[in-house]
């Protein structure tokens, strides 16, 4: 079971829906770019939602959410890591849109997978996949991240080392990139 902080996160059919619909979503659009001829350096797939993560191959995307979901449903309780918390939010953040703004698309990607029994596809699911992640005891660090990128290193140092994101917390989202 994956922790959040000391937060288990819930094995419900909401997280496994997030899950599905943001690697189902990305799978497809790569698909797309592929039989485009537009698979470039173009940012694609669930991980845009986190800006310094937007750049990610979305091959690599979804082999980084197989691997949380593989963690969280494991019966070792594993803590997430940085990385953990920003594939989930941007999980919970891609499903929550699909919903809102692509419920056709959400409802097909919805079907046919080993969760028979997901909630229906409203706007109060899209706010509860949203309050999924919010309510994690997280910090959204993940998402500071980007801002150190324009900072001049001696001034972006200080404040790494004041949120805590220097070293071993860090180094699984420099090596997704």
């Amino acid at each position: 079971m994956l922790t959040i902080g000391r937060t288990p996160l819930p094995r419900t059919p909401i997280t496994y829906l997030a899950m599905r619909l943001a690697a189902l979503d990305t799978a497809e659009r790569m698909a797309l770019a592929e039989q485009s001829g537009q698979l470039d350096d173009r940012p694609l797939g669930y991980l845009t939602e986190v800006p310094y993560l937007r750049r990610v191959a979305p091959q690599v995307q979804i082999d980084l959410l197989l691997d949380v979901w593989h963690r969280h449903v494991q019966a070792a309780t594993v803590t997430a890591t940085l990385l953990d918390e920003a594939v989930l939010y941007a999980a919970c953040e891609t499903a929550a849109r699909l919903i809102e703004h692509d419920d056709e698309t959400a409802a097909r990607l919805a079907e046919g997978g080993p969760i028979a029994h997901v909630p229906p596809l409203t706007q109060s699911l899209a706010e509860r996949l949203r309050r999924l992640h919010l309510e994690l005891d997280n910090d959204g660090d993940f998402l500071l991240v980007s801002q150190f990128e324009d900072v001049a290193p001696d001034e972006a140092g200080p404040l790494k080392t004041k949120f805590g994101l220097t070293g071993p917390r860090t180094d699984d989202l420099f090596d997704a990139v």
